[in-house]
């Protein structure tokens, strides 16, 4: 099981690196990620940080969940289904992580508790992090694509 977490995890991150690395040299002005008008590029600016969140995720979903989708017969619905279900998870954990940069920024509102900026980072997370992910076309298309393959690959590999 821990192989199998290993290789989801450590694939996936490379491929969806790889996947942003090439597409930052591509498209204009390099921005792979989507963003809404007058938000901190913070992902932009730390997009393997913001990578390793979504692939941490799926790789737990897939490890625990291989033999499952094995008896399936590699059905593309759930497996479709829970890629998206591992970018839903992540959603709240990239706002925290976003929070934590906007800390690091200096922006960090007088009187408000760190629990409180934390908080409205997860809710932020939750609200708008669908958003961003929906606007990172081609990233997220080629993503989910590579997502699948390795998948199938981890599935025949390791169960």
């Amino acid at each position: 099981m821990f192989k199998r977490f290993i290789y989801f995890f450590t694939a996936n991150y490379i491929v969806a690196s790889l996947i942003y690395f090439l597409l930052h040299l591509i498209l204009p002005r390099g921005y792979v990620f989507g963003a809404l008008y007058r938000m901190f590029l913070y992902h932009e600016s730390h997009p393997y940080e913001y990578i390793f969140i979504p692939c941490f995720i799926y790789a737990i979903i897939f490890t625990c969940l291989a033999p499952w989708i094995k008896k399936r017969k590699y059905n593309f619905i759930y497996i479709i289904f829970f890629i998206l279900l591992s970018v839903i998870i992540s959603s709240p954990l990239g706002g925290l992580l976003w929070e934590y940069h906007d800390m690091k920024a200096g922006f960090f509102p007088e009187g408000k508790l760190l629990t409180d900026k934390l908080l409205e980072g997860f809710t932020l997370g939750i609200s708008i992090g669908w958003i961003i992910i929906a606007m990172s076309i081609p990233y997220n298309i080629f993503c989910l694509i590579a997502g699948y393959v390795i998948i199938k690959t981890g599935i025949d590999r390791f169960s």
